[in-house]
């Protein structure tokens, strides 16, 4: 039986302080048949330019061009 693909959705709003923790968690996860989709929610800091430091193709980012807020950002 082949593995179910997952997404894991992850928002951002200036979060250079933990992004990139938080994708090597995911990264680093033994279940390795997943996406991870990034919504970027029009951050002014270093958060994109982090986020597009990671290379794997893994790792979808969308930036939105302005700030929803979470739940507006995840839908």
């Amino acid at each position: 039986m082949q593995d179910s693909k997952i997404s894991v959705l992850i928002t951002s709003f200036n979060a250079e302080k933990f992004i990139s923790d938080t994708i090597k968690s995911v990264l680093n996860q033994t279940y390795k048949n997943y996406q991870i989709i990034i919504i970027d929610n029009k951050s002014t800091d270093n958060t994109v330019k982090i986020i597009n430091s990671f290379s794997d193709k893994k790792i979808l980012l969308k930036c939105l061009d302005k700030t929803y807020g979470q739940t507006a950002a995840l839908n």
